[in-house]
């Protein structure tokens, strides 16, 4: 027959020896059931169908907001509304034609730049 005694005094015995293995187990059984209880609780989460993409058409219409430092002037600004094209007025405001003596200071310069990026290569 089994001697339950016997049984009892062992788990005293191994219980008593080894206290430190003990309760770094006991941690973790609890540590595991505590998991289990969390995610038994714990609630299913469903899975949304994920709706198509539709872009929307991009209207700029807000404001810019300029970065403020030295680098971009206050005088600086911007506008989002293009028009298709500038008038007559807008022409001789910001359009400068250049003279015959610009274009061949530009010219000249252009191939100085081209001579020493060239060097003496054939």
């Amino acid at each position: 027959m089994i001697d339950f005694s016997q049984i009892a005094e062992n788990v005293q015995d191994f219980l008593s020896e080894r206290k430190k293995a003990v309760l770094i187990s006991a941690i973790l059984v609890l540590f595991f059931c505590a998991a289990l209880i969390v995610l038994s609780f714990a609630p299913q989460s469903k899975k949304n169908e994920i709706e198509p993409y539709r872009a929307e058409p991009f209207i700029a219409n807000q404001e810019l907001l300029l970065p403020q430092g030295p680098s971009v002037p206050q005088s600086y600004s911007v506008g989002r509304q293009n028009a298709e094209g500038w008038d007559e007025n807008e022409i001789e405001r910001w359009l400068t034609r250049p003279d015959a003596d610009a274009v061949e200071k530009l010219s000249s310069a252009n191939d100085a730049m081209i001579s020493e990026i060239t060097g003496a290569a054939p």
